[in-house]
């Protein structure tokens, strides 16, 4: 009996390990294609039974079934005179002034936190929802991130200073165009353009400003954080490049750098995946990833590890294989020592 326990603690301490030693998805860049993106929220805020704001959230509902149904957007219905409604979940203070209403809150993985993005008094048209879903710009992002180590965002600023940012960034994409082929590509993001409303209002681009330049890869997750202004340089924009070279480990999660953009990433697109680099030594791409490797993804989703810290069920998992192993071997001991008997 003693044998067998020892034998399962084993096997769990060995199973609940998995974790640590799986987490080797090759670079960072390439792991990125295959974990859980960032779910925003579109919330339709209205007191129970409103009619108005039930309509407004079976019409959203409707539209993103069949425009957009791989978009990274959760609809929500919240009933305003719920006292149990977590506001700061949503990034409101409290219950808004004036219902129905329809916000827009992100969530940013690298802080933990909601974020406002927008909203709409009573809810968005279907015209502001193809806002919302797709960009030119986002569609570009989408096509070129699949093929590249990283997309770099580039607005060009309204001061005396604008465009500055470009000569720097042409040196970046011929550097890496020889050392990582095929390298970086660059994506011009025009700030007056008001079909780009949605994208600029949730990477906080404002109307006018300096250059900014933003570091994108995976499923369109943006880097943290964004460069603007005199911090464009070959060197800084190089030293956030350079982070989707490292292999992702727990202790170098490619979810920890940034957060996902509201983009409509549809499952085909995971065959275009290219492996570049040394990421071809963990090839097949992330679309035929092992279910195992894909439990691991969900597993380390959940803790989301920031910068360089350890996860926290990395800890978790080390510190219970401990525990169990010495509760068993206690057991063992104390069986063997009872089957002798006392000593005489």
């Amino acid at each position: 009996m003693a044998k067998h326990v020892l034998i399962a603690i084993l096997v769990f301490a060995a199973v609940t390990s998995f974790p640590a030693a799986a987490c080797q998805n090759g670079s960072v860049r390439f792991a990125a294609f295959d974990y859980p993106r960032d779910v925003h929220k579109l919330c339709v805020i209205g007191n129970t039974g409103d009619p108005a704001a039930e309509a407004h959230h079976a019409r959203l509902a409707s539209w993103l079934r069949e425009h957009a149904a791989d978009l990274n957007v959760e609809l929500v219905r919240v009933n305003a005179d719920d006292p149990a409604v977590a506001w700061l979940a949503l990034a409101l203070p409290s219950a808004p002034p004036t219902l129905p209403v329809t916000v827009l809150a992100g969530w940013d993985s690298v802080r933990r936190r909601p974020f406002h993005v927008d909203h709409w008094e009573p809810a968005p048209t279907s015209q502001e929802m193809e806002v919302l879903a797709r960009s030119s710009v986002r569609d570009a992002i989408k096509r070129d991130a699949a093929g590249h180590w990283a997309v770099l965002l580039f607005s060009r600023g309204t001061d005396a200073q604008s465009g500055a940012a470009a000569t720097v960034l042409d040196a970046v994409v011929k550097k890496w165009a020889a050392e990582q082929p095929p390298g970086v590509t660059v994506v011009p993001l025009d700030r007056s353009d008001p079909k780009e409303r949605l994208l600029q209002t949730f990477i906080g681009l404002p109307p006018s400003g300096p250059d900014w330049v933003g570091v994108l890869f995976g499923r369109g997750k943006l880097m943290a954080p964004p460069l603007e202004g005199d911090a464009i340089t070959e060197e800084n924009v190089n030293r956030l490049v350079e982070l989707l070279f490292q292999p992702c480990t727990c202790l170098q999660s490619s979810m920890s750098p940034g957060v996902d953009i509201p983009l409509i990433w549809e499952p085909r697109l995971d065959a275009t995946v290219v492996a570049l680099g040394t990421d071809s030594d963990v090839a097949p791409a992330p679309a035929g990833r092992t279910a195992a490797a894909r439990v691991q993804v969900q597993a380390e989703a959940s803790v989301s590890p920031v910068g360089g810290r350890v996860p926290v069920i990395a800890i978790v998992v080390v510190v219970a294989s401990a525990l169990l192993v010495a509760f068993g071997a206690a057991i063992v001991w104390w069986r063997a020592r009872a089957s002798h008997g006392p000593p005489a």
